[in-house]
């Protein structure tokens, strides 16, 4: 018997429930999600950046170092805790498999080595 990926499965529910812009809803709310918790100690290491090319893609590590290296910590901060917000608030009227799919993408993040 042949078994789909999550990944799969849950691309088919966002496609149906939600279109495309539910699935891009849930990487960006689990991208912020990410980069919240990685600035919380102020670092940003290769590690982590390597842990978040392989979730979320090289360009995204790319804008999260530039947002981080050209202007204060605490404003980095607050334009992240921003953007959190807003995408934690679009993910509350979202379809339950776009919430999952976010949370599958944060899982992804902390599960990677």
């Amino acid at each position: 018997m042949l078994f789909r990926s999550d990944e799969t499965i849950f691309g088919e529910l966002d496609a149906g429930a939600h279109g495309d812009e539910g699935s891009q809803l849930a990487r960006d709310a689990a991208f912020w999600e990410v980069a919240s918790r990685i600035c919380a100690d102020g670092t940003f290491d290769a590690a982590e950046q390597e842990r978040m090319a392989a979730v979320f893609g090289d360009d995204r590590v790319t804008s999260l170092k530039d947002l981080l290296q050209h202007g204060s910590r605490s404003d980095a901060i607050g334009l992240i805790d921003e953007r959190l917000r807003g995408k934690r608030e679009e993910l509350e009227t979202a379809p339950i498999a776009t919430r999952d799919r976010a949370r599958s993408l944060v899982r992804s993040f902390e599960e990677t080595t």
